[in-house]
């Protein structure tokens, strides 16, 4: 009988490190057992235990876990024949969670940030610090966060935007995974 969506249980690290990225996987489970004894509702996946070893994960990095399926009890009526899955892939690092300024970012194509006649002042952020946790490794690289805005014309007036913060890296670069934000946006005024 195959026994479907089967949660894998992702085990816990001796060292500290946790799972980034997808950790939710399900997997079928193909069991024996006499017939009388497995059909129906009989056996079902909270009888299964899918576990993702991690003895291996001794660094931040991407593993390629096995996964060991068995009977929740010992004295089950079936045994595991098979499982749709061998292995899943997760990215271990430490969790580590800093607080970074915010800073404006103006783009404005080569024009100038106020039309002729007029004056900007200030550049204001509705916040000024955003806390950001993740996996140690990209927290590391992160160089700066910025508000990014796009005025695509010279002001005239008053501009007040709902804009999302990024953190970028020293080569400006922002193409970080698995963190997490207090607040994504902030509202920029000029």
């Amino acid at each position: 009988k195959v026994i479907t969506d089967v949660n894998v249980v992702i085990d816990e690290t001796t060292l500290g490190y946790q799972p980034f990225g997808e950790v939710e996987f399900v997997v079928d489970v193909t069991v024996v057992g006499k017939k009388y004894q497995i059909s129906g509702d009989q056996v079902s996946k909270d009888d299964i235990r899918v576990v993702a070893v991690t003895e291996d994960v001794n660094r931040a990095g991407t593993y390629s876990l096995k996964l060991k399926a068995e009977a929740i009890d010992d004295n089950s009526v079936f045994t595991i024949d098979s499982v749709s899955r061998e292995t899943i892939s997760v990215y271990f690092d430490k969790v580590k969670t800093i607080d970074r300024a915010i800073e404006p970012e103006l783009i404005t194509n080569g024009s100038p940030i106020a039309a002729e006649g007029f004056t900007y002042k200030e550049v204001n952020l509705s916040e000024s610090l955003v806390t950001i946790t993740g996996p140690a490794l990209e927290i590391d690289r992160i160089d700066k966060v910025v508000a990014k805005c796009n005025i695509n014309e010279p002001l005239v007036s008053n501009l007040s935007e709902n804009v999302q913060i990024v953190p970028v890296d020293k080569n400006g670069s922002s193409d970080f995974k698995y963190l997490e934000y207090n607040h994504r946006d902030v509202v920029l005024s000029i």
